[in-house]
């Protein structure tokens, strides 16, 4: 009997389980070959080739929506489509359940990587750090040092402390992000949640405890009214899933609601901010500054995207759509999908490797 084949578009994978898996003889793995990585479209064609006749495949987001076509040729051998990632409104699930094909992803495992990437682009973006490093890089140092003898206000940027944090979304990466901005002294959170939840032990035990417990002169509520929530915030930042209400939600109409000193930061997914509603504001200094780990259009973001302008230099963090860039948190994604894949193929995890992360999450924590 032949060994069940998994196609990995990627030339290497971060998994001793899977690697473990090959070697015992247990599955074959087929990585995607040097010679077709250089474009998305080589990487589409490779993929597509690979299908016919396999068990399983491993992706990430940079081959458009997996269905129908990619399911199509794989054929009925194919039982699992795992992708490598939090977010799956890349794939068509019900497309996929249609056929008993499974989904996975791997919710949790960056959780806090992708916190920790919220928190120090938020810090980039309100300190003006794009300045200060080009500054130092252009030999300015000594000149804002006497700029600064003159007026000690001269280059300064915002702080948290005493202001309103507002989280468009508040799953569990928003929840951890409050944890990180906690210590900072805000003086308001306000979350706007899939569903109105007030603030309270049974919705968020952890989160409450903190709050209750040790930082108690902050106050934490729901705001449920996305324009409310806009209005009052000093620090406005999406962490909301990509849904038809969410695209686009943070438009012209919105961004005028917000304080000119406001900061936004765009953790989510690029199409919930209209850019070039946002690149409008910038320039007619209705918000203070932005900060972006995604972008609409990407991953074909050209140096000549007019968010990247020059004259915006100083008002614009962009990040590649790299939150999860943790080498913990990439290892700890990739784990998880060996043992999704592994479970739904019905193939035990090789002796030894059996054991479960710091999460407790294991093999299939969200399926469709």
């Amino acid at each position: 009997m032949s060994r069940p084949r998994i196609i990995i578009l990627f030339q290497t994978f971060p998994s001793t389980i899977l690697r473990a898996a090959h070697e015992a003889g247990l599955v074959e793995i087929v990585y995607l070959s040097a010679a077709h990585s250089d474009s998305a479209q080589a990487r589409r064609d490779w993929f597509m080739s690979q299908l016919p006749g396999a068990s399983a495949a491993v992706l990430w987001n940079d081959i458009g929506k997996f269905g129908k076509e990619h399911l199509d040729a794989a054929g009925p051998s194919f039982k699992v489509l795992a992708t490598y990632s939090v977010g799956y409104d890349h794939v068509d699930v019900a497309e996929c359940q249609r056929r008993g094909v499974a989904v996975a992803h791997t919710p949790n495992k960056n959780d806090d990587s992708v916190a920790n990437c919220t928190l120090m682009l938020l810090l980039m973006a309100m300190r003006r750090a794009m300045e200060h490093i080009t500054l130092v890089r252009q030999g300015g140092w000594g000149g804002l040092h006497q700029a600064s003898s003159a007026d000690p206000l001269t280059l300064t940027g915002l702080s948290v402390r005493r202001k309103t944090v507002g989280l468009y979304g508040f799953g569990p990466i928003a929840q951890k992000v409050v944890e990180r901005i906690l210590p900072m002294s805000p003086r308001r959170i306000l979350y706007k949640a899939s569903q109105p939840r007030p603030f309270t032990h049974n919705h968020f035990p952890r989160l409450h405890h903190l709050v209750s417990n040790f930082y108690s002169e902050t106050v934490v509520r729901n705001e449920p009214d996305l324009v409310a929530l806009a209005a009052e915030s000093d620090v406005l930042i999406c962490l909301t899933s990509l849904t038809p209400e969410t695209y686009h939600s943070i438009d012209a109409d919105l961004l005028s609601r917000m304080k000119p000193s406001a900061v936004l930061v765009n953790m989510a997914r690029g199409p919930v901010v209209d850019t070039p509603a946002l690149i409008d504001a910038l320039h007619k200094d209705g918000i203070f500054c932005a900060a972006v780990d995604v972008l609409e259009g990407e991953p074909d973001i050209r140096p000549d995207h007019p968010l990247l302008d020059e004259s915006l230099a100083h008002k614009v963090i962009v990040f590649p759509h790299s939150a999860s860039g943790e080498a913990d948190a990439r290892w700890d994604m990739g784990e998880l999908t060996a043992r999704n894949v592994l479970f739904a193929l019905g193939i035990d995890v090789p002796e030894g490797l059996d054991v479960e992360g710091d999460t407790g999450t294991r093999y299939l924590p969200v399926v469709f």
